[in-house]
């Protein structure tokens, strides 16, 4: 994917949960995933601006990080964008392989 440079591996959570049984299956379910190469996960908008950093995009997870009130108020918008998710599939649309 462009914006992650190749640096990270995208597949939906059907696939992907057999193979980190550690994490619950509803974590899957209910947010984004991922599994850092040191092996940390992360949910929701944190992961999310953590992909993007992997491909070298690092300012939104900056502002997550140190930015005061960014965090909560990106975890909200991830909230709502994923109850509503229908409306935003075509966005969010995974890559085709």
């Amino acid at each position: 994917m462009e914006l992650t440079a190749e640096r990270v591996e995208f597949r939906p959570y059907q696939e992907a949960a057999k193979d980190f049984p550690a994490i619950d299956p509803t974590r899957f379910k209910e947010s984004v995933v991922l599994v850092g190469p040191d092996g940390t996960v992360s949910y929701a908008a944190q992961a999310i601006f953590e992909t993007l950093a992997l491909g070298g995009r690092g300012a939104m997870l900056w502002c997550y990080r140190y930015l005061p009130g960014f965090k909560g108020v990106s975890e909200i918008i991830y909230r709502w964008v994923a109850r509503n998710r229908l409306l935003f599939s075509k966005q969010c649309e995974l890559p085709r392989r």
